[in-house]
């Protein structure tokens, strides 16, 4: 947003900046995405929650920044102040769209029970890997 508002951003340069904003979100997002994977693995749940987390952690932060890219070029060429895509309202967009991507990715993890997780992994328990609300209560313990 500020790089528009200072004119920094024009037709020559745009492709540059998306490649470096998507290279710099794909790389936090697979950072934190460890940090989720990792953290499964620590609290001893089923490595399967540990990649669909570290997954949807990527997939999200990736996304995000995609959007968080994307929105003020948008607003600028409807000759919308760019600013207005800082607000709540977008925020909570964002936040709503990775609720659905983790639902997304858990969906499809659940449908691939024949492919090579099962081959790799062994037949996990149904019943506790895709148990929402076991993952919800592990992630909200305290330490």
């Amino acid at each position: 947003v500020r790089g528009i508002a200072l004119n920094k951003v024009d037709s020559r340069n745009i492709f540059k900046i998306i490649i470096i904003e998507s290279l710099i979100g794909s790389l936090l997002g697979g950072m934190l995405g460890l940090v989720g994977f990792l953290r499964v693995f620590l609290l001893r749940e089923p490595v399967l929650i540990g990649i669909i987390v570290g997954l949807a952690i990527w997939v999200v932060v990736f996304v995000s920044n995609l959007l968080g890219m994307v929105l003020p070029l948008l607003l600028k060429k409807l000759k919308f102040d760019p600013a207005l895509s800082a607000t709540p309202v977008i925020t909570t967009i964002v936040d709503v769209i990775g609720v659905f991507l983790y639902f997304q990715i858990a969906r499809i993890f659940r449908s691939f029970k024949q492919s090579w997780f099962s081959t790799c992994l062994g037949k996990p328990d149904e019943n506790e890997i895709y148990d929402h609300h076991k993952l919800i209560k592990m992630f909200s313990r305290q330490y």
